[in-house]
């Protein structure tokens, strides 16, 4: 059975400017705008997930061509919202143009299916980013994730696995906006023993070992593999 993981997680959906290198943008993004970042009060931890590669997923699209997702995690909605809303918050809002665009902001609670042993660190991660059908409710789709999250246990080389259920959805910094602006309803993050097993884990296996049910329910899926840099731990 998952286990249910503290607190909530905000996760910013980034984009680079196309004014900027891929390396200039990564360089900014963990340098300055990281730093500025860190003092948002409350924080509980902060990292952040530049996508190296990305993997077609079946016969799902990509709606959101992303460079990368954010991780800040709070104590709960309510905290992370009076966070964003403090003075200590603008100076991150002024950088944040210069260096990226953002389609949208996602929170919600985390379930980690398998535990790695020791520190995951060392391991090759990977994100998935799934969104239902207008046909689906959330609660359908969280209990197809719930069922078929456990068979991700059958990819070689996986290590652990964690789910984000997303309930929270923002156009921008503290503005709320409905779901169907905005359909993202899980993020996967998945770490393996290896880059290799990563990859043909996410070029290979992963459709399969989802299944059938959740296949019927998800509109649409972005699959990367990415180099993860801790700011806060």
């Amino acid at each position: 059975m998952a286990e249910t993981l503290p607190g909530v997680v905000r996760m910013g959906m980034i984009r680079r400017l196309k004014t900027l290198t891929p390396e200039a943008f990564r360089e900014h993004w963990k340098g300055p705008h990281g730093a500025i970042a860190a003092h948002i009060p409350n924080l509980r931890r902060y990292y952040q997930n530049h996508f190296m590669e990305s993997f077609a997923l079946g016969y799902w699209r990509d709606i959101w061509s992303l460079d990368g997702l954010s991780e800040l995690w709070f104590d709960d909605i309510d905290t992370m919202l009076q966070s964003i809303a403090s003075p200590d918050y603008a100076p991150l809002a002024r950088d944040t143009p210069t260096v990226m665009t953002m389609p949208g902001l996602i929170a919600g609670h985390q379930e980690r299916e398998l535990a790695a042993d020791g520190d995951v660190g060392e391991l090759a991660k990977a994100m998935i980013i799934f969104g239902r059908r207008a046909s689906a409710t959330a609660a359908s789709f969280a209990a197809a994730w719930r069922d078929a999250c456990p068979n991700l246990r059958g990819l070689q080389g996986v290590r652990q696995i964690v789910s984000t259920y997303v309930n929270h959805w923002e156009s921008e910094p503290a503005k709320l906006t409905p779901h169907n602006r905005l359909p993202v309803d899980v993020v996967c993050e998945l770490w393996f023993e290896t880059p290799q097993a990563r990859r043909n884990a996410l070029a290979k296996e992963l459709t399969r070992q989802l299944g059938e049910n959740l296949t019927a329910l998800a509109a649409n899926a972005s699959c990367h593999a990415t180099q993860t840099y801790v700011i806060v731990a």
